[in-house]
């Protein structure tokens, strides 16, 4: 049997998997974790055959079941490793992809004949060009609650990157 936080773990990449889906969008996982965890790539029409358009989000999961929430934002503490991967100014669009599962795991998925409920919800932020923080282990990254990991966020990402806008 798997660890809970391989089960958790598991359930972020589903979670991430379905949102890449509505957003006809492929995705391709690292064999060796160097601190991004998965690639999605934007798929368009070409000359009547659909290809990748070169334009990607390279994306880290994180999942857990208790975060520091304000009225406004999540605070997740993430290693510092992975923030000075995430920080840095590459090319390729950088996400941090917290997703907040229920503190029971009894709640983490519900399943009727009607629906497939995947519980609770995904955050995302760009790390890009944040400041070296002093702090050895890791560093309390705040989340805007306004910043959920869906369809149309993923969207407008890859459509501000093209415009050459940097994301906040």
């Amino acid at each position: 049997m798997m660890t809970r936080q391989d089960r958790q773990e598991v359930l972020s990449l589903a979670y991430v998997h379905a949102v890449a889906a509505m957003c006809g969008m492929t995705h391709s996982a690292r064999a060796k974790d160097h601190g991004i965890d998965l690639t999605l790539h934007e798929i368009v029409r070409d000359r009547g055959r659909f290809t990748e358009s070169g334009m990607a989000l390279e994306l880290q999961l994180k999942s857990t079941t208790s975060v520091a929430e304000t009225k406004t934002d999540i605070g997740y503490d993430l290693s510092i490793r992975a923030y000075d991967i995430l920080r840095a100014e590459i090319g390729q669009v950088r996400l941090l992809v917290v997703f907040v599962l229920p503190a029971s795991e009894n709640e983490w998925l519900r399943q009727t004949r009607a629906k497939l409920e995947l519980r609770k919800c995904a955050y995302w932020v760009s790390l890009r060009g944040r400041s070296a923080v002093k702090n050895r282990s890791s560093v309390r990254i705040p989340i805007p609650k306004r910043q959920i990991f869906t369809p149309d966020a993923i969207r407008a990402i890859i459509e501000r990157k093209k415009r050459g806008e940097e994301l906040t």
